[in-house]
């Protein structure tokens, strides 16, 4: 599934203890990555840092990251559905008023991001599939389109 549309931004909400990820945070993300999906992204995480932003979460409530373009999140991992949630409004927010916003390659295992993407005026399609291999769908994870 994917979601489209302009973010309503009467809708986000503050979101707190989330700062700018660094090449010093790879260790944290790669453990996020062994959690959810069984494995780390390793050297995929310096490519992503070369072009992207990235905004972190470590609580002692759970963990995350996300990878941001201007249309939204381009990679999204966390430990929790409370961590993934908070992560995806800052990403929600971050993109500029008015801009197209497309959030795709969700999983019926990430309802949570359907939640946020209807509660923040986006509307909800269908198109293709995401191929797992015979692996449960990893979440709460919005995977990159070509590093999953």
């Amino acid at each position: 599934m994917h979601m489209s549309g302009a973010v309503d931004r009467t809708t986000l909400p503050i979101t707190d203890r989330i700062r700018e990820g660094t090449s010093a945070d790879a260790d944290l993300m790669d453990s996020v990555d062994r959690r959810i999906r069984g494995a780390a992204h390793g050297p995929d995480h310096h490519l992503l840092l070369e072009s992207l932003r990235l905004i972190i979460v470590d609580r002692s409530t759970g963990s995350g990251y996300a990878y941001l373009t201007q249309n939204g999140p381009a990679l999204l991992a966390a430990t929790n559905r409370r961590t993934a949630t908070d992560l995806l409004w800052e990403a929600l927010a971050a993109t500029p008023p008015g801009a197209g916003l497309r959030l795709g390659r969700i999983t019926a295992a990430n309802q949570w991001a359907i939640e946020v993407g209807l509660a923040a005026g986006l509307a909800l399609n269908q198109s293709g599939y995401l191929g797992v291999r015979r692996l449960k769908p990893p979440a709460p994870y919005l995977p990159h389109q070509t590093l999953l």
